[in-house]
């Protein structure tokens, strides 16, 4: 999500399309995804994933309480 955000697609983690999306907005967040995805498996594929993170991890607001 933060590499998408970097790239100027604001992502929940859900991917709707409507037709208010035109194919410039398409072929923008196909790019990001491109972009975000090689970033993700080269940080995999080095084992370096939470130096690539670039940041502290995405943490969820609600917790579970026990």
């Amino acid at each position: 999500m933060k590499e998408l955000i970097a790239r100027g697609v604001l992502t929940l983690g859900s991917h709707n399309v409507c037709y208010a999306h035109n194919e410039a907005d398409i072929q923008k967040v196909l790019s990001a995804y491109d972009a975000a995805l090689r970033c993700l498996a080269d940080a995999l594929g080095r084992g370096r994933m939470v130096e690539a993170l670039n940041g502290p991890a995405i943490e969820p607001v609600f917790r579970v309480r026990a």
